[in-house]
């Protein structure tokens, strides 16, 4: 990795190249799960590469430097989320939270996945972040600190948080599926 980072410090367009080759579809699938909007996908995972041709330089530890992309990537698409103001209009497609992750409770293990899918959509930002990462991703508690800048006491409250927020609107999404008045 300490490699590579210099040789992208240095202006290496090869290295450019082996980096996109290696982590844009990654980063293609993290920030469509986001969005939920390729277009936004597809403009957000270029400029995180323009950045990272651009901002190189101010990387001090090369053995963060896929924590580090990850994070522009979650930035830029946080940052358009709250423009757009398009949350609950996002559209739906195969995001695979293991729902036995989520509650003991019966109830939540039963729920399809797209239940999981439209309430996953509807949760707050940072918290989407939080679960993409770690269930999608599969980082770590301390991957995702040192992607988003936390400490990992912060990471587990956060998760926590992400979880209880995922939970309430799974029930809302049953009881409106059930005939429920949406609350």
């Amino acid at each position: 990795m300490k490699t590579l980072v210099k040789r992208l410090q240095r202006g290496d367009e090869e290295a450019y190249r082996e980096l996109y080759a290696s982590l844009q579809k990654k980063l293609l699938y993290f920030v469509y799960r986001l969005t939920g909007n390729p277009d936004d996908t597809q403009e957000i995972v270029q400029e995180t590469f323009e950045r990272v041709y651009t901002r190189i330089g101010s990387l001090k530890n090369p053995g963060l430097l896929h924590n580090w992309i990850y994070r522009i990537a979650s930035n830029l698409a946080m940052d358009r989320l709250q423009r757009r103001k398009r949350c609950s209009s996002l559209p739906l497609h195969d995001i695979d939270i293991p729902v036995d992750d989520l509650s003991e409770d019966i109830v939540i293990r039963k729920m399809d996945q797209e239940m999981i899918k439209e309430a996953l959509m509807r949760v707050n930002e940072k918290y989407r972040v939080i679960l993409m990462l770690h269930y999608v991703n599969g980082y770590s508690y301390r991957e995702i600190a040192t992607t988003l800048s936390l400490r990992t006491a912060q990471v587990r409250g956060r998760l926590y948080q992400a979880k209880q927020a995922l939970r309430r609107e799974i029930a809302v999404t049953a009881d409106t599926d059930q005939g429920g008045v949406l609350r």
